[in-house]
């Protein structure tokens, strides 16, 4: 086990100030939206104007009262605060401004972590730390930068048709205010979230590169535990290895085929051998496939348990089985020479149809588990430290 430290997490006093002012845009936008109705107010447009003048006003800021008798040495500040629609409108106003700052905040370190993801995976570290997989992680910090931008542009819309005076203009729909301050908070909120997962996605990558780093060389000569031997569903670039049983690989084995169809003249004793050895490579095949096919439906739900490669693989080696007996216990005519040959062309197709889909699962049942994984390893990069150890989270990479 290697311990590596983190050492780019988020910033408790940016993440703090972040969620403060989600918080206060979420509040204001509550306060809006509870739409003071004038229905005793038979003139629709001064119902209206009351209706947003009286929801502008809920917002301004309370001023407390002195106590009687006694003036309150704050009561000259006091008296300069604004109070009415005007103040309320100028408090939204704040609000959005401070969410627009958030905002520039956020895309700054999201921009910081994109250039971090694309420096690491142009010199090989990203690919090396997921065991050549590219990780989804690697493009959203640019995705998330693009959506802050495109709030921000939203925040400053909303607050630009915020008037600057309420004397003699119309007031502001507090609804369609109340709309952006909802979503400033709601990117806010997403953010600050995306921003610890991605900074410490970050701290995994830049441990595991570590821990392989300081990881002692293994020779050729060096003893192989038996548990790192590899299955044929083991090996990256498709069945290569050979079968338990000794037979042809089925890069071999589809050769054969297509020399055996190629021939001007059938032999049949070498024709069944060959069908006899691409049954049992199909048995190979079947058999990897249905095992990673059961692992990844383990792995993830929404797996599908169907595999249309696996119905028309059995269907051949039941054909293959009776071309195998025909060529040996009967003469082959000339017709049934050409349906044979078209046979085999359907035993080329099925056999690469299960090589690319034993390539496929593989390759999905790798990137499940190391998803998994990382998983692990960011929450436990994100968890906050014992008194002991500091403050900084720690990460136990194997």
């Amino acid at each position: 086990m290697c311990r590596g430290q983190t050492t780019s997490l988020s910033s408790s006093t940016g993440c703090s100030h972040l969620e403060e002012v989600q918080i206060r845009a979420e509040s204001l936008a509550a306060g809006l939206r509870s739409r003071v109705s004038l229905n005793l107010v038979e003139d629709q447009d001064a119902a209206e104007h009351m209706a947003r003048y009286l929801t502008w006003a809920a917002q301004a800021p309370k001023v407390p009262k002195a106590p009687k008798g006694k003036r309150s040495p704050e009561a000259p500040e006091r008296s300069r605060l604004r109070t009415g629609a005007t103040s309320g409108v100028a408090v939204a106003a704040e609000v959005l401004g401070q969410a627009m700052v958030a905002m520039s905040t956020m895309q700054d370190r999201f921009d910081r972590l994109n250039v971090a993801f694309q420096d690491l995976e142009r010199n090989g570290g990203m690919a090396s730390a997921f065991n050549g997989e590219r990780p989804v992680a690697v493009d959203s910090a640019a995705r998330a930068s693009e959506a802050t931008v495109q709030a921000a542009e939203c925040c400053y819309a909303a607050l630009k048709s915020l008037p600057a005076s309420t004397v003699w203009v119309e007031l502001p729909d507090p609804v369609s205010t109340a709309d952006a301050l909802e979503a400033a908070a709601a990117i806010l909120k997403a953010g600050r979230l995306q921003l610890a997962e991605l900074e410490a996605f970050q701290v995994v990558t830049l441990n595991r590169i570590q821990a392989q780093a300081q990881s002692t060389y293994r020779g050729p000569d060096f003893p192989l535990s038996p548990f790192k031997t590899m299955a044929l569903t083991e090996f990256p670039c498709g069945p290569k290895l050979c079968s338990a049983s000794g037979t042809y690989l089925w890069s071999e084995a589809r050769g054969l085929l297509k020399a055996f169809a190629n021939g001007h003249k059938i032999d049949r004793e070498f024709g069944a051998s060959i069908l006899s050895e691409v049954f049992h490579v199909f048995d190979d095949l079947i058999d990897g496939l249905a095992r990673i096919l059961e692992e990844l439906i383990c792995l993830e739900s929404e797996t599908d348990s169907m595999c249309p490669a696996l119905l028309g693989a059995a269907q051949v080696q039941k054909d293959l089985l009776e071309w195998k007996l025909t060529l040996l216990d009967d003469e082959i005519s000339q017709t049934r020479q050409c349906k044979l040959i078209e046979f085999v062309e359907v035993v080329l197709a099925v056999g690469d149809a299960l090589q690319a889909a034993v390539q496929q699962l593989r390759r999905r049942r790798r990137q499940v588990v190391e998803g998994m994984k990382a998983s692990i390893e960011i929450k436990a990069a994100m968890m906050p430290a014992t008194e002991s150890e500091g403050q900084q989270p720690q990460l136990f990479a194997d």
